[in-house]
């Protein structure tokens, strides 16, 4: 997912891994942030308790608010589509997911908005 965040955004990002909950990748001016929240379960292997990542719950997408909107247009929407989502101004919803951008306000001047998928 970040290849095709930086790609849209146009920003390079780095990941930390500090929080083993959720991995954020980010731009070193504070542009651009992936975030992807996964679910984490405990399981014995062996004798051994070991902590392993599970499904993703959900992905946050933020930057400028016209590289988020190409990205909704040119990359989701397309992927999406064949799916018939019910479609309002702001989201898209499908199977058991829900695609919502919204406006996040301006950061330096630049409009930004993002993006949440989810299972409501």
């Amino acid at each position: 997912m970040a290849p095709i965040v930086e790609e849209y955004l146009l920003f390079k990002m780095t990941v930390d891994n500090s929080d083993k909950d959720v991995i954020v990748y980010k731009d070193k001016g504070g542009f651009s942030t992936l975030k992807i929240t996964v679910a984490q379960k405990t399981e014995l292997r062996g004798t051994d308790l070991v902590t392993v990542q599970g499904n993703t719950i959900s992905i946050y997408i933020e930057g400028p608010a016209d590289r988020i909107d190409k990205l909704v247009k040119e990359y989701f929407v397309p992927l999406i589509q064949p799916c018939k989502p019910l479609i309002s101004a702001t989201s898209y919803i499908w199977d058991t997911y829900r695609l919502s951008y919204l406006d996040k306000g301006m950061y330096n001047g630049i409009p930004m908005k993002y993006i949440v998928i989810e299972k409501p």
